[in-house]
Formats: C-alpha cells, structure tokens, sequence
C-alpha cells in the first residue's frame, strides 16, 4: 500500500497531474491552479534532489517555486512569461520519459 502511494505522490501520476493543472490555471488565468500544481510537484521534486547529480538537485529545489512564480505572474497578467516558467517542469517530465 505504502509503495502505490508512493508512486501517485512521486511518480507519473503527481508529475502529468501537476502539469496539466498549473497549464490549465494559465489557460484559465486562475492562479489557485497554478499553485495546486507546485504543492502536487513537491514529492517528485524532493524525489530529485536524491539524485547524485548536481543538475537533479538544483531543478529539484526549483521546480514548486517555478509553479509559484508563474502564479504571480498569472495574477499580475503576464500568461507568456508563465509559460516559460513552466518549461523546466516539462523539460524534466520529457527528458525522463524518453530516458
């Protein structure tokens, strides 16, 4: 049971979930999506920093803040800057899943 929750919080699940909803509170403008995504992104990013290499940890800590900032950046109007923001995140999910 503990190894299934495991992977909804950590895995591809809490990874596609997380992105999809901060795209769809850009679409929207509602910055409450965008923040619901950074608390979802949490578990996978601390999943991260475990990784030995130095580039893993350093996109590890970032990616709830990139979430967050794009909420700013939602709610003062700027939804193209939002979207740059959220690149890391999907740089990430894309270069894991073609790993």
């Amino acid at each position: 049971m503990l190894a299934f929750l495991a992977g909804i919080l950590i895995g591809w699940p809490a990874i596609l979930s997380s992105l999809f909803i901060s795209l769809t509170g850009i679409i929207k403008k509602q910055p409450v999506f965008l923040i619901l995504g950074g608390i979802i992104i949490t578990g996978f990013a601390w999943y991260l920093t475990g990784s030995p290499a130095l580039i893993y940890k350093k996109v590890g800590y970032s990616l709830p803040f990139f979430h967050f900032a794009a909420a700013f950046l939602v709610r003062s109007g700027y939804r193209w800057a939002a979207f740059l923001f959220l690149m890391p995140h999907a740089f990430v999910a894309a270069y894991l899943g073609i790993k």
